[in-house]
């Protein structure tokens, strides 16, 4: 074999994306390397997202101390999307994990998991979490569980069953164990967005994957953060992701399974572009004063969205998107007055 085609075969490739995450990653890591894998078996690929604190200098200290550790900087501030698309595009392990760097996994999991993914050639294997906050570090706080222990079915099929088409609940990229060719056959990525990334990649995924089984295990441990970016008040930034972009992003979804999946679910993405369109006033409403003027140019300059989805605009928010061409005042009253 050629040397320069050669590829180190591994087990899984854990996928960190890391920003100013310095108080909780030592915990994390730690909790990658009890999962009873030895270290050729695995690699930690940690993608720093330009930290202003010390996460980098933390991680760089446990590179040290274990050879499978891989540290990648991006060149700006990207958002976790683009640091997981990093991470893929160096990942060499039969399946993916991607792990949020202020959570942890519980002892053990990773080999309980490939051995049940590999026994049942799974594309893609989905599990529950357990949840605790920093207030009570020492007990768990009171979760429902989404999954409960199925067949082997096609993604589209399970999306149907155990959910009725519905895909709100199914966005939580850290409840499931991917199969890298899964990925890489089907060319997915994480679209650029700020925040809201995870849904699409988390449902094309789910829905073109041939071999899906979720257990009712509790795998992974849950912080839930306050310092998180979907956690921080509405900004005009996030709002214009929600309004403007996020939509966008689930029709091109829509256009990539149309056809291939059941059609109540093509349904219910649809719907789910129409709500995100049409509940832009009422995040203009809803915004502080002083980002409501910045949320109103980003929507006034994106004229790609309107032209795509002028279908899906309801006939009161036509009206408010055209009138708001007089000016934001005019937007504003209108926007109050519906």
């Amino acid at each position: 074999m050629d040397k320069n085609t050669f590829k180190i075969m591994l087990k899984l490739s854990f996928i960190l994306p890391c920003y100013n995450v310095a108080r909780y990653i030592n915990d994390c890591l730690d909790s990658l390397y009890a999962q009873n894998l030895s270290e050729d078996e695995f690699e930690v690929i940690c993608v720093n997202d330009c930290s202003t604190d010390d996460t980098r200098e933390v991680i760089a200290s446990k590179q040290k101390m274990h050879g499978n550790l891989i540290l990648l900087d991006q060149p700006r501030n990207m958002y976790s999307g683009a640091a997981r698309n990093r991470g893929l595009d160096v990942a060499q392990g039969d399946f993916i994990w991607f792990v949020d760097a202020d959570d942890k996994l519980k002892s053990g999991m990773a080999q309980h998991l490939l051995d049940l993914a590999n026994a049942r050639n799974l594309d893609l294997l989905l599990f529950n979490y357990d949840e605790f906050s920093e207030a009570t570090p020492d007990r768990f706080n009171i979760v429902k569980d989404i999954f409960r222990d199925t067949e082997v079915m096609t993604g589209s099929d399970f999306v149907e069953q155990e959910f009725h088409c519905n895909l709100s609940h199914l966005s939580l990229l850290w409840l499931r164990l991917f199969r890298r060719s899964l990925i890489e056959e089907n060319k997915i990525r994480f679209p650029d967005l700020y925040i809201s990334q995870d849904c699409p990649f988390a449902w094309e995924t789910l829905l073109l994957a041939t071999r899906v089984k979720s257990i009712s295990e509790r795998c992974y441990v849950y912080r839930a953060n306050p310092q998180s970016i979907t956690a921080k008040k509405n900004t005009a930034k996030k709002a214009a992701v929600w309004s403007f972009q996020f939509p966008v992003e689930l029709a091109k979804l829509k256009g990539k399974v149309n056809g291939r999946v059941a059609e109540g679910i093509v349904q219910q993405i649809d719907a789910n572009v129409r709500f995100e369109v049409n509940e832009f006033a009422k995040r203009y409403r809803q915004l502080p004063a002083e980002e409501k003027s910045a949320y109103y140019k980003a929507m006034r300059n994106d004229k790609s969205w309107f032209k795509l989805f002028c279908s899906y605009l309801s006939r009161k928010n036509r009206m408010i998107y055209r009138l708001g061409r007089l000016g934001e005042s005019v937007f504003a009253i209108l926007s109050d007055r519906f």
